[in-house]
């Protein structure tokens, strides 16, 4: 009976989650909807459908973002709109197969692959980084074999040897944001390895691991590479099997294939100049994802935590714009739930932020509902570096939060947060990178939490 009802709960949302498609092609010239009163202080993602086009077309005029492409959940209710031009020059409107940067929500499928390493006790929070490793085997996870010698393998061991994988995961290990002359889109180049040993083997630590919070593009990576390494698996194919393919994202891609190019948008500076890096680079655990709204949708469900009977898990077709939901697939593949169990793990906060309302899980920022009010108004204290942590007692997964995570790249902004005792998500993409950190997660979260 149970297998029933999902299969005509699919059946049915099939044709309401093609309604957004209907003015997909109207929005990119859609004019902003003025709402008197307070009409839009609460919204229903069936009816509130001006309300939420307004909203965004607002903030992508100001903004002055090309394109973007946004995907709602609401209690099984699944919603995709599309605004403005994947490329300007040419007008090509955003379709829901539209190819956009994902940057840093990228580190929440890497905190994913940790979770699930470390619920299948293969690893587990408090190995330390087996820094040998990052000699031993090459730096670059995906194709790069670089070595070096054993005395530059005891040096940077010395220097890393209390670094444990949850300081990785969680920000707190230590390493910097950055490493000098390596972009964090740095290409497979020999120098660049060179430039990452050197560095690992020089660094000063400026605290004790697990003592404060700095955001590490370097430590994500090492992180990555640290799990291939004990798995024995290149990070990105461990990401395919573990998550893209039970979640049927099959426009996810870390290296945008030739025949993908007409789908990926052109990205653009916040002065308007063209960027985007379509390959994966050498470091790409923290950063290199890119996906559709579609599939993004797919991985937003289990982000939310939806349960198998509540899931619309849609692959994509290659001739238009809607979803075909793949019913006996989602009906016998188990992987589904343990990609939920392993994404509440990684959704779990692990540190606090002293003096802030922002704890850390593996790759996510999270935000007890009590304290959202004080982020959403600006009274929240600003704190100033350095930002000084404290681990949590006793983690364990709390749905009364609010979870997000933001993405930057050179020419493309996202966002994505759920609320799950409400069972609400939003993801939103963008082929612009806009100066204003704050922008993109402000208008997310306020959109989010009138969704009722």
């Amino acid at each position: 009976m149970h297998q029933l009802l999902f299969v005509l709960f699919a059946l049915i949302s099939q044709f309401f989650i093609r309604i957004p498609f209907s003015f997909a092609a109207t929005a990119v010239t859609a004019q902003t909807v003025h709402h008197s009163g307070n009409s839009c202080a609460t919204i229903n993602i069936d009816t509130n459908t001006k309300c939420i086009k307004s909203t965004i077309t607002t903030f992508i005029k100001q903004q002055h973002i090309p394109g973007a492409a946004v995907v709602i959940y609401d209690n099984g209710s699944v919603k995709q709109y599309v605004f403005g031009y994947s490329d300007l020059k040419k007008k090509t409107p955003v379709t829901t197969n539209t190819l956009f940067e994902l940057g840093s929500i990228t580190k929440t499928f890497t905190g994913l692959l940790l979770a699930q390493e470390v619920e299948q006790g293969r690893l587990h929070f408090d190995d330390t980084l087996n820094a040998s490793n990052i000699f031993n085997n090459k730096l670059d996870i995906n194709s790069i074999n670089q070595t070096n010698s054993i005395d530059s393998a005891e040096s940077i061991v010395s220097s890393m040897k209390n670094i444990t994988l949850l300081d990785l995961a969680t920000h707190t290990s230590g390493l910097p944001a950055k490493v000098p002359n390596v972009p964090y889109n740095a290409g497979n180049s020999p120098k660049y390895t060179r430039y990452l040993h050197d560095f690992l083997k020089t660094w000063k630590f400026p605290y004790q691991p697990s003592t404060e919070f700095v955001y590490s593009n370097i430590g994500f990576s090492l992180l990555g590479q640290e799990i291939a390494n004990h798995v024995k698996t290149p990070y990105i194919t461990l990401v395919k099997q573990n998550i893209l393919e039970p979640l049927m994202m099959q426009r996810t891609y870390f290296t945008v294939p030739a025949a993908m190019y007409p789908f990926y948008a052109k990205g653009y500076t916040a002065t308007g100049a063209l960027a985007r890096t379509s390959n994966a680079g050498c470091i790409p655990a923290s950063w290199a994802i890119k996906s559709s709204i579609v599939d993004m949708a797919n991985y937003l469900q289990i982000a939310v935590g939806v349960p198998i009977g509540n899931r619309n898990i849609g692959n994509n077709n290659n001739n238009n714009q809607s979803i075909n939901i793949n019913i006996a697939n989602a009906l016998q593949d188990n992987s589904f739930d343990g990609l939920i169990h392993a994404m509440k793990v990684a959704q779990t906060a692990y540190v606090q932020i002293i003096n802030s309302v922002h704890q850390e899980g593996l790759g996510w920022s999270i935000i007890p509902l009590e304290k959202l009010d004080k982020l959403l108004d600006k009274t929240e204290i600003k704190v100033q570096p350095p930002f000084k942590t404290i681990a949590i007692k006793d983690p364990k997964y709390n749905q009364h939060t609010f979870i997000e995570k933001t993405g930057a790249t050179d020419g493309f902004r996202a966002y994505i947060a759920v609320i799950p005792d409400r069972k609400v998500g939003i993801v939103i993409l963008t082929n612009k990178f806009t100066p204003t950190h704050d922008a993109l997660p402000e208008m997310g979260r306020k959109l989010l939490v009138r969704i009722k």
